[in-house]
């Protein structure tokens, strides 16, 4: 890698500011439009409790809390996934409350500092004109645009820890100060406390440096010992939490049935397939949540990033082969053996089967295609004809990215807007928590997986109580047959589990009087439902 210590990063900041502004515009349709997920409501709900004191009896099953001030600050939202995106909202839920518009523009700028951090250490490796086409290349990807927005599966802090820790690695492999090493260990340490899947990110980068560089650092190693040795311990202390938690998830992978995981490669290749070509928030959003069924029905929308991948990759090769004569192999081959590390490692993660598993390879895939990109239109002027064909195949290859992932974008946001979004991701749940926010006289009740976190966050005076833990280890939950207890269920198009329907149909046979009520999205289609028992009369 060819570091450029020497060049201004100015043109990098002004356009990241102008992309940032771009981003900012287009999310809004998003922002506005798109229902709360219960995944994405767990860290506002849990951020909430600790800027009001309240202590809420029910969270996700290994939710971890300490005291601090008499307030419960949160540690783990699972014992796999460590609270960094509950801290990151703590800023901004204090200075502007605690709105899904402050959460989703919260997380949108921390995703926006990311690419940041990517564009600068892209300056650093491959040039300024590499540095802006990494940064538009992954914003306007939709595979990273609606995650980062909608963000469940904490993805938007991997991704800034990732992008930093890759940053301030290379500043420190070029100027040697201890402190960049330090803020490494930090910046990659509170990743892997982030989520234990952070794992994938640290053996792409370590074999990545180690294929293209093994000389010079086992001779770092034994010289800068100390240094190395600092960056070591940072990582350790950020991360010493969920290192402690690393033996009881190997033993939980351990007891998944054999027979659990018979379909999980068919999802992935399904899920590689729709991050690569833009349509999984689309068949996230059609199918309402319902995974199951994301890839029964060919999606409207369509972009051409996997094809270009895949023709960047066989040019990265041929760079590799002809670097291997020169001795100078340098940053194809980092680049290669990250993003094959990265895949085989979501390949090989167990119930690794969603979009913010895959996105553990980002950003390899951007930073190949816009390395070969810059490589391709600096063809000697030499060579007149190979010049031309070259600039001419990568203005084509990104224009076509670029109007891909726009369209595709676009496209989902429109059905989202004209469908005011389908089952777990409706906007019906939200207007009924409205109504419901001040009301202390009812019991929201969630017989279904989908309510309780977004109401625990949308809704301020109403108890709220989730039995479908308890459901599903087995432990059967009597209805009370008081009119102030709303029993929540999805209908069985958006149903997760059966105990609603089941509840519903012995509630009709104790009470002929109960009341159903349906809420239905923009098409009409019934979205959830809730009964309650009759009032005595």
């Amino acid at each position: 890698m060819t570091p450029r210590n020497g060049s201004q990063a100015k043109p990098v900041v002004f356009a990241w500011l102008a992309l940032s502004v771009v981003m900012i515009g287009l999310a809004w349709p998003t922002i506005r439009d798109t229902g709360l997920d219960y995944d994405e409501a767990v860290y506002g709900h849990l951020t909430k409790d600790f800027l009001t004191g309240r202590h809420c009896e029910q969270h996700m099953p290994g939710s971890t809390s300490v005291e601090l001030g008499r307030r419960p600050f949160p540690v783990f939202v699972q014992g796999y996934l460590g609270a960094v995106k509950c801290w990151m909202l703590l800023p901004s839920f204090t200075l502007f409350g605690t709105t899904v518009t402050v959460m989703r523009l919260t997380m949108q700028m921390w995703g926006l500092l990311g690419i940041l951090l990517l564009m600068f250490w892209t300056r650093r490796v491959l040039g300024e004109v590499a540095a802006i086409l990494v940064g538009c290349l992954t914003a306007l990807d939709p595979a990273f645009f609606f995650p980062t927005i909608c963000e469940w599966g904490a993805f938007v802090p991997s991704f800034v820890c990732r992008c930093a820790g890759l940053l301030f690695l290379t500043v420190w492999w070029q100027d040697r100060r201890a402190r960049w090493m330090w803020l490494a260990g930090v910046a990659l340490g509170i990743g892997f406390f982030n989520k234990i899947d952070f794992l994938v990110v640290l053996f792409a980068l370590a074999l990545a440096a180690l294929a293209t560089r093994p000389g010079p650092i086992l001779r770092s190693l034994r010289l800068d010992w100390r240094q190395w040795a600092a960056g070591a311990v940072a990582f350790l202390v950020t991360a010493s939490l969920m290192v402690v938690s690393l033996a009881r998830w190997f033993q939980t992978l351990l007891e998944i049935p054999s027979g659990a995981r018979t379909d999980e490669l068919t999802i992935k290749f399904n899920m590689a397939k729709a991050m690569l070509d833009g349509s999984y928030f689309y068949r996230l959003m059609e199918s309402g949540g319902m995974f199951k069924r994301m890839f029964e029905n060919a999606a409207p929308v369509w972009s051409p990033f996997g094809l270009v991948l895949g023709l960047a990759v066989v040019a990265l090769v041929v760079f590799i082969v002809q670097g291997e004569r020169k001795k100078t192999r340098g940053w194809p081959m980092f680049l290669l053996v990250g993003l094959l590390t990265a895949i085989a490692g979501v390949w090989l993660l167990p119930d690794a089967v969603r979009i913010h598993h895959a996105l553990l390879v980002y950003p390899f895939p951007q930073l190949i295609i816009a390395a070969v990109v810059v490589r391709l239109w600096k063809i000697s002027p030499d060579k007149p004809l190979m010049r031309q064909a070259g600039r001419i195949v990568t203005s084509v290859a990104v224009a076509s990215l670029m109007f891909g992932h726009i369209a595709a974008t676009w496209r989902t946001q429109q059905f989202i807007a004209t469908s005011g979004g389908r089952g777990q991701w409706s906007t019906a749940l939200t207007q009924f928590a409205s109504e419901m926010r001040h009301r202390d006289d009812v019991m929201l009740v969630s017989l279904d997986w989908g309510f309780h976190e977004q109401l625990s966050f949308l809704t301020e005076s109403p108890q709220r109580f989730e039995p479908t833990w308890n459901l599903q280890e087995g432990k059967p939950v009597s209805l009370l047959p008081d009119p102030r207890c709303y029993y929540l269920i999805h209908p069985p198009e958006f149903s997760l589990f059966s105990y609603g329907e089941t509840y519903l149909q012995a509630a009709r046979a104790a009470d002929p009087s109960l009341i159903v009520e349906s809420r239905t999205n923009r098409e009409g289609r019934v979205v959830f439902q809730y009964f309650r028992f009759a009032p005595p009369r």
